[in-house]
């Protein structure tokens, strides 16, 4: 069985989160990019991050769900990664981790969202 050829090892990202409207802006500000809104249909949120169908979809729950550790996704801001972390910080996010050389591998910050989950902000610059 021949495996099909995908450079993106991680597809897609199901995010839970308690309020929508101030995910929605910050994911939309830190990437530069508008979510669509499915709402009133569901109450989530997608952002396709390729044209190859990876992406991120925020859903909404009445219950905070604890953000998870271990588990850090890195999300690509190639030559922006300052203004992705001003951009975060702007609408509710918080800079755990300043930029810092991960050499060879670029540079990355670890950045809190508004609803706790831990994210890392990557340029291969």
């Amino acid at each position: 069985m021949t495996r099909p050829q995908n450079p993106n090892l991680l597809l897609w990202l199901d995010l839970p989160v308690t309020n929508l409207d101030a995910s929605i802006a910050f994911y939309s500000a830190v990437f530069e990019q508008p979510l669509r809104d499915a709402r009133p249909r569901s109450a989530s949120a997608t952002l396709q991050l390729t044209a190859s169908g990876s992406g991120l979809t925020l859903i909404e729950r009445i219950r905070p769900v604890e953000p998870a550790t271990g588990i850090l996704p890195y999300f690509n801001c190639h030559g922006r990664l300052a203004q992705a972390v001003a951009r975060a910080q702007l609408n509710g996010g918080v800079v755990l981790q300043p930029i810092q050389s991960m050499e060879p591998f670029g540079q990355r910050a670890v950045i809190q969202d508004p609803d706790g989950h831990l994210i890392a902000l990557h340029s291969a610059e």
